[in-house]
């Protein structure tokens, strides 16, 4: 593999001698190049070609996200064997913890960032209808489909709540959206978020998925049954949603789908680790059953709306 790398970084003007660390990634697809440059490997070559093409246009709108590297023939991308590779600049700052130094603070400033980048998003017409998501028409096909073919025990009454979604979910505002915002794609730099990372999911959804995707992916990597580990949550997610609101309104609609919004998200979760990472399904069914019963943890109350 070394040799391969060294080829592929070549045709982005680094030296042989160039250093390189993999990173442990979910899909171990990563590595850091003399402490300065992250190489990606992807084996979708759409994926590649909108990540470059969205992180161009929102570097021109003075959001925070990483800057390619050209190949020596002018690409942003080359093509290895049976798969893509992008070179980009490290960026200042680092990954954190949800929860740890002043978390409020930062989940705050944190909602402003994502409050800018969504507003930029929305201004971005490169895709037309390419990437757009229908999540009431996954759940009722491809999310149920999974979950029923592999016999995966999800309480009927859940899938039906999500269904019942369906005519609020239209109404919400939609828009192109990151898709994984969550703190793994985040850096931070003095407790404020420094810098957005991978675009390759992004897609045009309710603007919402991607403000209850932040919230679950923060109880999903903490102990939702533990009631301090939720207080601190709650707080957590006050905070960013003042933070988000003080940007780029919210709507009162908005707040009130959060929990059909992170009930759906879960669903697609546990029909994704169907087929990809079988040993995740118990719990995310397990805090699925959580969400459904603790509808009160999601009701929030926004100044101004």
């Amino acid at each position: 593999m070394k040799e391969n790398l060294n080829e592929i970084l070549r045709q982005f003007g680094f030296a042989t001698s160039a250093e390189t660390e993999h990173l442990r990634t979910l899909n171990n697809s990563t590595w850091s190049v003399d402490g300065a440059y992250i190489l990606k490997q992807n084996s979708d070559k759409s994926q590649v070609e909108k990540s470059v093409i969205m992180n161009n246009f929102l570097r021109g709108e003075g959001i925070p996200v990483v800057e390619y590297l050209a190949a020596d023939t002018g690409d942003d991308f080359i093509a290895f064997e049976d798969y893509f590779y992008t070179v980009m600049r490290k960026m200042k700052g680092e990954h954190v913890g949800a929860f740890s130094g002043d978390f409020i603070d930062r989940a705050y400033h944190a909602g402003v960032e994502i409050a800018r980048l969504h507003k930029a998003l929305k201004k971005f017409s490169g895709f037309a209808e390419d990437y757009n998501s229908d999540l009431i028409h996954d759940l009722k096909n491809w999310v149920s489909q999974e979950i029923e073919s592999k016999n995966i025990d999800v309480p009927r009454e859940i899938m039906d709540s999500c269904l019942d979604f369906a005519e609020v979910y239209y109404a919400l505002p939609r828009q192109l959206i990151h898709r994984d915002i969550q703190y793994g794609n985040i850096l931070f730099d003095n407790n404020r978020l420094s810098g957005f990372l991978d675009f390759d999911l992004s897609q045009k959804n309710a603007r919402i998925f991607d403000v209850v995707y932040f919230l679950n992916a923060i109880l999903a990597d903490n102990n939702f049954n533990d009631s301090d580990s939720v207080k601190q949550w709650r707080q957590l997610a006050d905070s960013f949603l003042q933070g988000y609101h003080s940007e780029n309104k919210l709507c009162a609609a908005e707040i009130n789908a959060f929990h059909k919004m992170a009930l759906s998200i879960q669903l697609i979760f546990i029909a994704w680790f169907a087929s990809n990472q079988t040993d995740l399904i118990a719990q995310n069914i397990e805090m699925a059953k959580w969400i459904f019963s603790n509808k009160d943890i999601y009701e929030f109350t926004v100044k101004g709306i």
